[in-house]
């Protein structure tokens, strides 16, 4: 009596490997492209999160502040306050935000810190609380809202 041997031949282990192959040529794409709507998703919330600070910052001081001077106040945290520097992104994204000379008036721009990997599109809020969005990495003109096409 002659014993059989157990395992893969080589033919079987090629399908195996051709498989997982073509398996993860569909995921990959696809779970890079959830990673950049998460991290669009998490800018436009801390978009909100600056949002209600500078509104409870210019309550306490009247004037609105800096992403510096809200995470000193406690109002924002110190991983938001240092995404204005380039190095330092919070889920991906680095915001940038502007105060008028008399500081009655703030704007914040939210950009991918790596265009079309972390993200595709810049967002930008300001002291009314309107969300506006554009799709081109080099332009600073937003001219839709949130929520439109």
């Amino acid at each position: 009596m002659q014993m059989q041997k157990s395992g893969l031949t080589l033919i079987e282990l090629m399908v195996v490997i051709s498989l997982l192959g073509i398996i993860a040529a569909f995921a990959i794409p696809k779970l890079l492209e959830s990673k950049k709507t998460v991290n669009e998703n998490s800018a436009l919330s801390a978009l909100r999160t600056i949002s209600s600070a500078e509104e409870f910052y210019n309550t306490r001081f009247q004037k609105y502040g800096t992403l510096a001077n809200m995470s000193t106040a406690n109002m924002i945290d110190n991983v938001l306050a240092a995404a204005s520097t380039v190095g330092t992104a919070k889920s991906g994204f680095y915001f940038d935000l502007s105060l008028s000379v008399s500081r009655a008036a703030w704007t914040c721009i939210a950009r991918p810190a790596e265009w079309g990997i972390t993200g595709e599109r810049n967002f930008k809020i300001d002291q009314r609380g309107l969300i506006m969005w554009n799709a081109d990495a080099g332009s600073s003109t937003f001219t839709t809202a949130l929520g439109q096409q």
